[in-house]
């Protein structure tokens, strides 16, 4: 029954994916962790002609807002002796983006709008529209420290579904209706030595989200019925926002690099934290010179093919 805690459950698996990225044009193919209920093929193309101002950015990717959208899940009340049971879940956006950029290192603007397509197995298929709009400044550099820059920036999205629920159906994934950001983000690269670098980024602003009322069985209208039709209440929220990012890289030889990086934000519609650490091993030694190698890459994402 629906007003019924499951058991927990648990997923792990091993997945993988191959990335290479040039200047202008990049790609990935990969595979959701062997092992989960639900596994999907992923992958990406990035294309950005050298000495244009625009990106075209593709992609297929999972959700990996929660174990549902992630990995799936079963519902166990309809196991049986002879049926190990209905599971759903394991959702991926296929998107396609593009971005106007202008500027150079002292100041810039942006814009950028895409749109997105979300499946799943036995869950209510989505689409999503969004834009992003800002501007950017640098207002410190030392380079015996490092620089600062702040900006500007306005986002927005809307969702044709609201599926964020986990009930058979849902995707257990955020999708508002209508979803408003503005916020003053910040960006600090800095080092210390050759050996030592490190990047802060964030934002402070405020976020307002609307989510429609939806039903416990969005695909199932026989099960919605036997359950007496409950549905999920709409919600409107108007609050504060923040965002913040570091990570740091240390050499400690030519081939080897160890670091970490840490995540706070409240974006959406609730709140997270996330520490992590890496030992990176080069195949190709990296020398430590002024504005040389900093053992950083980005934790998502396409790698750069050189090393940065």
């Amino acid at each position: 029954m629906a007003t019924v805690v499951p058991d927990p459950q648990t997923a792990s698996g091993v997945g993988g994916e191959v990335q290479l990225r040039t200047p202008s044009f990049a790609a990935m193919l990969g595979y959701s962790p062997y092992g989960f209920l639900v596994q999907n093929v992923i992958g990406g193309l990035y294309i950005h002609p050298p000495s244009s101002h625009f990106t075209l950015t593709f992609g297929r990717d999972s959700i990996v807002d929660t174990q549902l959208s992630y990995s799936g899940l079963r519902d166990m009340g309809s196991r049986s002796p002879t049926y190990v049971g209905n599971y759903w879940g394991g959702v991926v956006t296929n998107s396609g983006e593009l971005q106007l950029s202008f500027g150079n290192e002292k100041s810039g603007w942006y814009i950028q709008g895409g749109g997105q397509y979300l499946t799943g197995r036995h869950v209510q298929s989505n689409k999503r529209i969004d834009g992003d709009a800002g501007a950017y400044w640098a207002v410190w550099h030392r380079p015996e420290y490092g620089s600062l820059t702040l900006g500007l920036n306005f986002f927005g999205m809307h969702y044709d579904n609201n599926v964020r629920y986990f009930t058979y159906g849902h995707g257990g994934y955020f999708s508002p209706q209508a979803y408003m950001l503005a916020g003053i983000p910040f960006t600090f690269n800095g080092h210390h030595g050759t050996k030592f670098r490190y990047r802060i980024t964030g934002s402070l602003g405020m976020q307002a989200f609307e989510e429609d009322s939806v039903p416990y069985y969005p695909l199932d209208l026989a099960l919605q019925s036997a359950r007496k039709n409950p549905w999920y209440p709409s919600q409107t929220s108007v609050g504060g926002n923040y965002s913040l990012d570091a990570e740091g890289s240390y050499a400690i030889a030519e081939h080897w690099y160890v670091g970490g990086d840490l995540n706070f934000n409240n974006s959406r519609n609730y709140a997270s934290s996330n520490v992590n650490f890496f030992v990176r091993y080069l195949f190709r030694p990296q020398p430590q010179v002024e504005n040389g190698p900093t053992g950083l890459f980005p934790v998502q994402g396409l790698r750069p093919l050189r090393v940065p």
